[in-house]
């Protein structure tokens, strides 16, 4: 898993960005495993270093496969803001983003409302890849921030996110996580935080060390995420 801090980039610089690369900028730093790729999508979007995992979509399998709040069929609630599905079809209409491929904006399922009003959503994408999306308040700073990697699984039950709009605000960790999963953990302020998942969602806000991330299942075991 990667972290940095990133600057705000208007749609129109994106568009720009996207079109001279054929692939992903490489992270600062990783720890093994496959790299997510992170994608800006708003004007004054803000950044997201997303780690995690998903299911096969363009091979015709469930790309949500256990993920219950978003492996059923699409209801109306589900449809993204029109000015992100703008976006994320001017990005796809440029050159394919290294192995992710393009995102399927209609694929899109709302996993989870936080209580600041950000929406997060699970994606699939053209090339067998899931991919998280947070959509921040229109009344705030955000903007929306997408990244995607591998599928789920017992070594990865989880994803890892952090996304931190401005330097006003603090960072933002959340993840979708597999059923089954009851809490994750991490280093906090230099205390252990226990975040509970609620309907396949956990969120933090505050610095957290999200490296040493620890998963919590309902049967009392317990696992680190492994590869990040």
């Amino acid at each position: 898993m990667t972290r940095h801090e990133h600057g705000l980039i208007p749609l129109d610089e994106l568009a720009r960005t996207f079109a001279a690369h054929e692939g992903p900028a490489k992270p600062e730093s990783a720890r093994g495993g496959r790299r997510r790729r992170s994608r800006r999508l708003l004007a004054a979007a803000a950044v997201a270093i997303l780690v995690f995992a998903g299911a096969a979509y363009a091979a015709g399998l469930d790309p949500f496969a256990g993920i219950g709040a978003a492996d059923r069929p699409s209801q109306p609630s589900d449809a993204l803001d029109p000015a992100v599905v703008a976006a994320i079809e001017q990005i796809n209409s440029g050159p394919a983003f290294g192995p992710t491929g393009k995102l399927v904006p209609e694929s899109a399922r709302l996993v989870d409302r936080l209580a600041s009003g950000a929406r997060i959503y699970a994606i699939a994408t053209t090339t067998d890849e899931l991919c998280v999306l947070i959509e921040e308040p229109p009344d705030t700073s955000g903007g929306s921030a997408t990244g995607c990697g591998d599928p789920l699984s017992q070594s990865r039950p989880t994803t890892a996110e952090t996304i931190r709009p401005n330097e006003q605000t603090p960072p933002l960790s959340f993840g979708v996580a597999k059923d089954g999963v009851a809490a994750v953990s991490f280093p906090a302020g230099g205390v252990e935080k226990t975040i509970p998942v609620v309907d396949n969602v956990w969120a933090y806000e505050g610095n957290a060390d999200i490296f040493s991330l620890v998963v919590h299942f309902d049967d009392g075991s317990t696992q680190p995420l492994s590869d990040h």
